[in-house]
Order: structure tokens, then C-alpha cells, then sequence
């Protein structure tokens, strides 16, 4: 476990893509964008309105962040108030913005804290701002005490204090409250991410309302499950590449963000469940650098370091590097030979943030990740669900090397301030994963018995005994995806009578590609046989036993053009209308058989909801929303092919309620989703579309109970299952759960702040986590060594598991902190999903401790 303990004070190339390309749509869509990203570069200024107001009047007032003169065009039409400066004075500057209840002159005093400029009245509709420094003739200026009646406004892409978050751009792409949203979205901020001491991402999305891990394929890749359905993932908007083979690395998150229900209407693909949008570090205008060691058992070692560095007031230019490295002896050992894995991680994060004009802003960023891991299938499972062998057994070749994982990625993104009211968002990002390695592979164990002498008959190299006997496959992947995307967003607020709306326009283009080559060992013509009570022993397989078994090139392009109409009628009905058309040209190009398979689709997912603010002195509401989704199938169908791409629907609503001044939410959720086409696998090359649904509740508590107790608590009920299934798949498989889906399950996180006394600087912290029983895999056919009728490998399923994680730390002084803790707590024996019969284990109890230093 981490700690909440804080040091006091913390807080385009997708065009050279299309560009070059050949073809008549890519370059009109290329001459498009580099037209755009022209014209919104110019400098852009709107001047003051001038409206005679009360000036003492207190009014509501949302100015979001960014730069000052654009916040000062704001405050000027949203007050009456004349506000006269040269352009030179605003220059670089930026305000975190502001939002509640003040007068005009208030609101300007908050702006201009820190900017080095004051204000100057010569009546009270008009004011100049001057440089501090620089004394007026009229005598020195008397500034009054600010009483605060509303806060800061949070900036919805960098982190917050504490465990709630009260905006996001997640949902709509707009900077929304997340009261105003008719949809449940869970932000996990960055004291979340290090109180669990979370490195990977799996380690965050778990602790989300009913998130779950699902078959990760031997630990090289994300997969997780919201509200019974495999989730995509993005980063600051912008899909990931297909299946990538990689683990992301929290170092440089700083936040996530869960939307359960339909993603596609904004991002273009995705499950119902929901969609993971990964925040990440952005540049600050102050000075830092931290770094950060870390011990824990079975000799894990990590070392961190994030360094801030503003470089000139000019352009208000500043430049942020994050990096980790770690190496790992995992607690998978090997017994037979007395090692454990070793495995390792590189991690680079640069990024620079400017403003060329007052309301332009620029950020540039990157990451680099390298890892080597070993391919893990885990160990059996009996029929009752619990494990068939010691959760530090592994049934692999100590003389069968490392899978090695690398990880290019670069974003830009433009912010452009058109006029008070109206601004361009222009998104570039480029993803490169590529994936090699060999590894040994259990697949099952025999549902059969064979003696020695029908064996030796059959040319296998021993007996088989049901339920003892695994059969390993040797299997070496060579994989590369790219993945493009360019996203243009024109925002524009108005109203139109006691309506006010904000629209969305936008154009997003993705081009993502897949290359695989895959080749292994016949499970049963090249037998490995091993005996569950002899893991680690080593394989007589070499690479001339393998064939190529996939040898194919994936590529989904889309075109998407979205509309959103955000309507608010008397700050208490808030209404989200409109939705997105994609043209969708997906090919697969098979290289074995030199066969194509196309879809050229237009896909509409359509998207409405309503959030209601009954009673004007409760910071209750209630929302409600009906959405469709499409993803393309990735899955190869029967034959070769590519199979439709999976498409559903969500009804879903619920309430909210806010706690102690609205600093602790309750949510409370019901859904019902229904998913047609969802690939079955039917064996490793083919699989059979079907079609799965869902329905639940979902309770969820998060923010600050008291100022020294926070607490993030939920509970899910999701009961989901395959209802049909199409041409190629088993009927028997209907009404099964899909894997790793439990029907119950709880997280809870809390963070104790001693700040009084002998104890101040001391935090306590605490997790737990409980999943019910979860189906492992799906009943499968497989071919009979001994001829006839195939073979039934029934369903099985996963034991529950509670697991409980401690932490402490301790804050010597303003730049030093300590942390310790122990996870599994209990010493659970918990599993994840695999193959067939078998899971993958987690760590058992494990300590661990780490020192922060902090300038």
C-alpha cells in the first residue's frame, strides 16, 4: 500500500501520417487538416463587452483555465465590467480559472494572485490593470480581504486534491461537472493511484465500481472488464493501439478516468461497459523534482523520478520529465531449478507546454516504454475452483527466453481561443507496440486417461492421466500495431432564451494496424506432456517443431463526425443530445492462404440523457440515458474472415447525492446492455459471434468524510451471460457468465490524515477488495487423440477471494516521506483468468517500503 501523506505545496503526427500517403481522401483530409491547424494559429483576441451592471452584485460565475486574457474577456462579458490593459501585460500568462459566487471585483482579484499585475479603477464600470511594479500617480492601491464564497475551478486534466473529483472531459469532451453529466463517470486521481502503491494500470482500474482483470494472455497485455464486458482503453482521448501487447506504467498518469456505458459516440469504438481514458502528466508553472525509491519482497526494485522545470517567462514555456525503472525476481519461482523470473522495466515520459499567443496553448508529449516479462499461463484449476498447484509454480522452460515488449508514443495538442465563447481543440497522436518472443505454454490437462501402450501406439511420448497430465505448447509471436489518430474539436457557448447551450463539432480520423505472425507446437502431434506435480520441467520442443499458424495484417481506418448539444435550463435540467457517424473500412489481408476480407460500414451511435436538480437547496439529482455502441471485431471468424462489428445498446439511470458540503458523493446506478456480434472462441484460430447481456446496480461512496478521512467504497451487482449463440460456436455455452465477470463484488479504500500533535505527518491507509466466484473459461471442444467424438473441456470457475492491503507513512519534513505496507494482507490465494482450466496467480502477502525525497 501507498500513503495519502502529501509534501505541503504539491499540487501531428497523425498528419504527417496521412500526409504521407497516397490517395485522393487522405490528402483532402490532409490539405484539411494542415489548413486548420493554419488558420487557428494566429493570434485571436476578443475585446471586453460593455454592459452598465451592478458592480457590488455577487453573480455565479464558471471561467475555465487557461490564459489570462482570455479569462479576462470572460469576466467582462459575463460582469459589464471595462476592463483596459495593453496586450504586452497578458502576455504568457494563465489563470487555473474560477468558479462560484462572487462580485467583479473579486472575481478579478483571483485572476490577477500571482500574475505580478493590479488593478486600477477610474469609475466603477471600468478598471486598468498595471505591472505591480510599477506605482501610479493616483498613490499606492489598497487591496480588500477576499472572502472566498466559491473555489477555484478545477482543471479537469491535471490532478486534484484528495479522492473526488468534481469535473471531466471524459464523458462529452467538454470541460463538464460531473452533477451535470447523465452518465456515472469515476475519476481516480493521483493520491488514489499512489495510496494502493499502484504501478501498473490494472492495479487502479480494479479498485474502480465492479472493475475486474480479465485473461491478460500470460501477463503481456491490459484487459479489463466494466459491468460484464471487455473495456477499451485510451489515452487523453485518443484509442490505443489493437490489442497492444503492453502493460502501461503508472508513472506518468494523473488521473483515471472510468465512463461506464456506450463509449462509441465519442471515441468512436468500444463496449457498452465502458472505457478507460488514461490522463497524463501535463508541464506546471513552478519548479519541482521528486524522486522516489522503492523495496518490496521477492526482490522487486523501483526507482522514480518526475522533474517540473519552467524555462521562460516568454511563451510561459516549461518542460516536464518523468521516468521509472524497476526490476523485478517475480514469486513465481521455479522450482525445479531454484530462480525466479527476472524481468524489467525502462519508462520514459518527456512533455513541454507553451503559449504563443495569450490564447493559444501548445503541449507536446511522449513516452517511451521498454519491458522484458516471461509469458505466464498460470497453473490449473480444479473443479471446485481452487488451484491445482502452489501459486509459485510455473509450468514453463528455464532455457526458453523472455517476450520483449516496446512502446513508442508522441501526442500535440493545440487549444485555440477563437472568440469569448467559442474555441478549436486540435489533437494529434501517434502509438507504435512491438512484441517478440518465445514462450512455453500449458494449454490443459487431459480429460482423458491413456496408458503407456495406447500412447506408444499413437506416437505420444507417455500416458495421459485425466485431471494430472498438462499439455504444453512451445509458441513464438511476433506482433507490431500502430495506431494514428487526429481529432479537431469546435466548442461554442450560447444561449438561446433561458436555454444555455454548449455544442460540440467535431472531426476525427484513425488509422490503426495490426501485423501478426505467430507460429507453435500441435498440442497433441508435437505432445509436451508435463505432470501438474512437476512444474518447471524442461521441454524437448525446439522452433523446427513450430508452424505458422497466423501469418495476417489488420487494418480498421474510421471517419467519425460528432455532434453533442448540452443544454441547461435554469441551472437545474441538464439535457445531452446528439451522437456520432463513423465510416468504418476494416481489412484483413490473410498471408497464408493470400486471401482478403473487407467491411465497408456506416455505423450511427446515437446518444441522449437528462440530469435533474429537483430541489435547489439539496445537492441531490437524478439522470437518466439511453446509447448505442459499435466496435470493430478484431476476432478472425470461421473461414478466415472478419466478423461484423459488435454492436449494442444502454439503458441505464440513477441519483446522486452530496455530503458534507458536497465534498462526498453517493451514486447510485441501475443498467441494463444488451451486445450482439461478441466474439466466442471456439478453439486458438476461430471464433463464433454471439450475443451477451447484462444488467446490475452499482453503489458508489468517494471524497472526504471528515477534513482527516477519505474514502472510496463501492458495491456491484452484475449479473451477466451469453444469451445466443451463432453458426460455430457450442449452444452449451449459453447462459454461461463470461470470464472473469463476478456477480458481487466490493472495493474499499480508505486514507486516516493525523495532522495534530505527536502524530502530524502520520497517514494511515487501507484497501479491500472481494470479488464472488467468477467463471474461468468457457466450455470448449477440442479434437480426440484417439478419434471419434471430440472432447468436452466444461466451464470452471474461480473461488471468491477478499484481499486486504495496509499502509503507513510518515512525513519527516516538508521535502521527506516514508512509506511501508503490506498487500494480501491475508495471504489470499487469488487467480485470474487463462486458458481454459487454468489461472494466474497474484502475489501472496508481500512487504514492501519506499522513501520519497521531494525539491
Amino acid at each position: 500500500m501507498g500513503t495519502g501523506a502529501r509534501f505541503h505545496g504539491w499540487r501531428t503526427l497523425a498528419a504527417q501520417r496521412c500526409c504521407g500517403v497516397a490517395g485522393h481522401s487522405r490528402s483532402v483530409f490532409c490539405a484539411l487538416l494542415l489548413g486548420i491547424t493554419v488558420a487557428v494559429t494566429l493570434p485571436v483576441r476578443a475585446e471586453p463587452a460593455q454592459v452598465s451592471q451592478d458592480m457590488g452584485a455577487v453573480q455565479d460565475y464558471d471561467i475555465p483555465a487557461g490564459s489570462l486574457a482570455s479569462a479576462l474577456n470572460r469576466l467582462a462579458n459575463q460582469s459589464g465590467l471595462v476592463i483596459v490593459y495593453g496586450a504586452e501585460l497578458t502576455s504568457g500568462l494563465s489563470t487555473p480559472g474560477l468558479q462560484g459566487s462572487y462580485t467583479p471585483d473579486q472575481v478579478l482579484q483571483q485572476l490577477l494572485a500571482g500574475t505580478g499585475l493590479n488593478r486600477r479603477y477610474s469609475d466603477a464600470n471600468t478598471v486598468t490593470l498595471v505591472r505591480a511594479a510599477a506605482p501610479q500617480d493616483s498613490g499606492p492601491i489598497r487591496l480588500e480581504p477576499l472572502v472566498v464564497e466559491g473555489a477555484l475551478r478545477e482543471d479537469p486534466r491535471r490532478s486534484v486534491d484528495g479522492y473526488r473529483a468534481t469535473r471531466s472531459v471524459t464523458a462529452t469532451r467538454l470541460d463538464t461537472p460531473l452533477d451535470e453529466l447523465p452518465v456515472p463517470v469515476q475519476v481516480l486521481p493521483r493520491e488514489v493511484i499512489e495510496d494502493i502503491n499502484a504501478t501498473r494500470l490494472e492495479d487502479v482500474v480494479r479498485l474502480s465500481t465492479g472493475g475486474a482483470i480479465g485473461n491478460d494472455f500470460g501477463g503481456t497485455r491490459e484487459n479489463f472488464l466494466v459491468r460484464g464486458f471487455e473495456s477499451s482503453v485510451v489515452r487523453n482521448g485518443a484509442a490505443e493501439p489493437i490489442e497492444a501487447f503492453q502493460k502501461t506504467d503508472t508513472a506518468n498518469i494523473e488521473r483515471v478516468e472510468v465512463l461506464r456505458g456506450p463509449a462509441s459516440a465519442l471515441y468512436g469504438q468500444g463496449a457498452p461497459g465502458g472505457v478507460v481514458n488514461v490522463v497524463t502528466k501535463r508541464p506546471t508553472d513552478s519548479f519541482f523534482a521528486e524522486f522516489a525509491s522503492e523495496a518490496s519482497s521477492f526482490t522487486r526494485l523501483r526507482q522514480d523520478l518526475d522533474v517540473n522545470l519552467p524555462l521562460a517567462e516568454t511563451w510561459n514555456l516549461s518542460a516536464r520529465m518523468v521516468g521509472a525503472l524497476e526490476w523485478t525476481d517475480s514469486f513465481r519461482l521455479r522450482d525445479d531449478f531454484d530462480e525466479t523470473f527476472p524481468e524489467d522495466r525502462q519508462f520514459l515520459a518527456p512533455s513541454l507546454s507553451f503559449s504563443p499567443t495569450p490564447t493559444t496553448d501548445v503541449v507536446i508529449s511522449g513516452e517511451a516504454l521498454w519491458s522484458s516479462d516471461v509469458l505466464d499461463r498460470g497453473v490449473p484449476v480444479q473443479d471446485d475452483g481452487s488451484l491445482g498447484a502452489e501459486v509459485d509454480d510455473f509450468f514453463g522452460d528455464e532455457e526458453v527466453g523472455n517476450v520483449d515488449s516496446r512502446t513508442l508514443s508522441a501526442q500535440v495538442e493545440l487549444t485555440q481561443e477563437i472568440t469569448d465563447g467559442l474555441s478549436l481543440r486540435l489533437f494529434g497522436s501517434a502509438i507504435r507496440n512491438d512484441f517478440e518472443g518465445l514462450a512455453l505454454e500449458p494449454v490443459f490437462l487431459s480429460p482423458i486417461d491413456i496408458d503407456a501402450a495406447t500412447a506408444a501406439f499413437l506416437g505420444l511420448p507417455g500416458p495421459l492421466v485425466a485431471g494430472e497430465t498438462l499439455l504444453r505448447s512451445l509458441r513464438d509471436r511476433d506482433a507490431k500495431s500502430e495506431s494514428y489518430t487526429f481529432q479537431s474539436d469546435l466548442n461554442g457557448q450560447f444561449s438561446t432564451g433561458s436555454l444555455d447551450h454548449e455544442v460540440l463539432l467535431s472531426f476525427e480520423y484513425q488509422d490503426l494496424n495490426r501485423e501478426t505472425l505467430f507460429s507453435d507446437s500441435n498440442v497433441i502431434a508435437d505432445a509436451d506432456f508435463v505432470s501438474r506435480f512437476a512444474p518447471g520441467t524442461p521441454t524437448p520442443l525446439t522452433r523446427d517443431d513450430l508452424t505458422v499458424f497466423r501469418d495476417q495484417t489488420t487494418e480498421v481506418e474510421t471517419v467519425g463526425l460528432i455532434l453533442y448539444d448540452q443544454v441547461s435550463l435554469f441551472d437545474r435540467l441538464h439535457v445531452l443530445a446528439g451522437g456520432r457517424v463513423d465510416f468504418l473500412d476494416q481489412r484483413v489481408e490473410n498471408h497464408l492462404t493470400g486471401s482478403m476480407t473487407k467491411i465497408d460500414e456506416t455505423e450511427v451511435s446515437p446518444r441522449v440523457g437528462a440530469v435533474l436538480e429537483p430541489f435547489a437547496d439539496l445537492p441531490a439529482s437524478v439522470f437518466v440515458s439511453y446509447g448505442e455502441s459499435f466496435e470493430p471485431n478484431l476476432a478472425t471468424a470461421a473461414g478466415g474472415g472478419v466478423l461484423a462489428p459488435q454492436t449494442g445498446r444502454v439503458i441505464e439511470g440513477g441519483l446522486r447525492y452530496g455530503f458534507n458540503n458536497d465534498r462526498l458523493e453517493a451514486t447510485l446506478t441501475v443498467f441494463d446492455i444488451k451486445l450482439e456480434d461478441v466474439p466466442v472462441a471456439t478453439d486458438f484460430d476461430f471464433s463464433a459471434p454471439s450475443t451477451q447481456e447484462s444488467r446490475g446496480i452499482e453503489i458508489s461512496l468517494q471524497g472526504a468524510v471528515t477534513d482527516n478521512l477519505s474514502i472510496l467504497a463501492s458495491y456491484a451487482f452484475t449479473d451477466a451471460e451469453l444469451t445466443e449463440v451463432g453458426a460455430g460456436g457450442s449452444e452449451l455455452n449459453v447462459g454461461e457468465s463470461p470470464p472473469g465477470v463476478p456477480k458481487h463484488s466490493v472495493n474499499l479504500l480508505a486514507r486516516y490524515d493525523f495532522n495534530r500533535g505527536s502524530l502530524d505527518g502520520l497517514s494511515l491507509t487501507s484497501s479491500l477488495q472481494y470479488a464472488s466466484r467468477r467463471t474461468n473459461g468457457l466450455a470448449v471442444d477440442q479434437p480426440n487423440p484417439l478419434g471419434g467424438a471430440p472432447l468436452r473441456f466444461e466451464a470452471t470457475e474461480l473461488e471468491p477471494f477478499v484481499r486486504v492491503d495496509i499502509g503507513v507513512a510518515y512525513e519527516f519534513t516538508e521535502n521527506v516521506r516514508i512509506e511501508g505496507g503490506v498487500q494480501n494482507l491475508l495471504n489470499q490465494e487469488i487467480a485470474n483468468p487463462s486458458l481454459f482450466q487454468l489461472a494466474i496467480p497474484e502475489a501472496p502477502v508481500t512487504g514492501f517500503a519506499s522513501l520519497r525525497i521531494r525539491f
